[in-house]
């Protein structure tokens, strides 16, 4: 977390995962209040996570999840994070349940 003047301005979250090809660890979160954005918080921030993972011996990889052409994946692009030529993400959509349906059970 980062702060200013005792007030939260930033804040990074993650998990290690472990894959058969060893130990990786997710990003799940990374943000900054929009009313500090693109004053390097994040940038330092990221750097400071980074540097507390590389101490984990058994990490192999960090990766993160974020929307194509958005200003996060220039954010992370600029900082050294490339598109897995290995990964892709899927989804699918789940439909409502019907109010019969709903109203049954």
């Amino acid at each position: 977390m980062a702060t200013e003047e005792g007030r939260a301005v930033a804040m990074a979250a993650g998990q290690i995962e472990g894959w058969l090809e060893g130990n990786v660890f997710l990003i799940q979160e990374l943000c900054v209040v929009p009313t500090r954005q693109h004053a390097g918080i994040g940038t330092q921030l990221l750097a400071h996570f980074l540097s507390e993972l590389e101490r984990n011996d058994g990490l192999e990889a960090v990766y993160l999840l974020t929307d194509a052409a958005s200003n996060a994946e220039s954010f992370y692009a600029a900082r050294g994070f490339r598109r897995s030529e290995r990964k892709i993400v899927l989804s699918r959509g789940m439909k409502a349940p019907s109010r019969s349906q709903s109203s049954n059970e």
